[in-house]
């Protein structure tokens, strides 16, 4: 145990010694010959790194209401519409029967409605495929 806190000791005090001697004014033990950490006076050879990212600024208020509303229904107004007449939705990314069923009818209570007429095609009312054609009654 002795001998490993000696080996130690002197270590330690090799490694206090020889810092000393490497810190002595006109000494580098640097590669490129001037310490990289130390500070620079002279303001013509400082080179910033970091280069901020410019943001847009906006002037006027972004309008969220319009990323929110359901999408327009387009019903032809030339033709009268016939209860023999079928309406058909086309079902796009994060459509949901309650959704379309608040845009056609102005109810979301009104999905079952939907779903009993496309019970053939739809297995699970809260899992409807992107792209499936669906029978608005």
């Amino acid at each position: 145990m002795r001998r490993i806190a000696t080996y130690l000791f002197l270590c330690a005090v090799t490694v206090l010694i020889v810092g000393c001697k490497s810190n002595e004014a006109g000494s580098s033990s640097y590669v490129g010959g001037a310490d990289p950490y130390q500070a620079t006076t002279d303001a013509a050879t400082y080179e910033p790194t970091y280069e901020p990212t410019t943001y847009p600024v906006y002037t006027q208020p972004v309008a969220l209401e319009a990323a929110y509303a359901p999408p327009e229904v387009v019903v032809d107004q030339s033709m009268p519409m016939d209860s023999t007449m079928a309406r058909y939705h086309t079902v796009s990314k994060r459509d949901t029967l309650y959704g379309i069923a608040r845009t056609y009818y102005g109810d979301h209570r009104r999905w079952k409605d939907i779903y009993e007429a496309n019970r053939g095609d739809i297995g699970d009312p809260n899992r409807i495929r992107i792209g499936q054609r669906l029978l608005i009654p």
